[in-house]
């Protein structure tokens, strides 16, 4: 599957199943559709452990991921994100 197609896919799979507030896919295979980074920010991370946010993104992109060669994935809560942005800003001020 191309890269478009596979990000479109993930995209759609992640928002019909969890509340999500933003998510971030980015195809690190030069566009090959081979390997994909996400970072996924939803509530329903709040109370749950980093293993278990793995697991239920994992859960729902089994069968993408059993194609692709490498991913990656940062399930973070609201707050957790609201800090992230503020390190990402900090870090580019440099």
């Amino acid at each position: 599957m191309a890269g478009a197609a596979m990000e479109h896919q993930i995209g759609e799979i992640l928002r019909s199943n969890l509340e999500i507030q933003d998510l971030e896919i980015v195809d690190i295979s030069a566009n090959c559709g081979t390997s994909f980074s996400i970072v996924v920010v939803s509530p329903a991370f709040q109370g749950k452990g980093k293993l278990a946010r793995h697991k239920l993104v994992n859960s729902l992109l089994a069968d993408q991921i059993a194609t692709l060669h490498a991913f990656s994935q940062k399930p973070l809560t609201p707050a957790e994100w609201e800090k992230e942005k503020e390190k990402r800003a900090a870090a580019t001020k440099v």
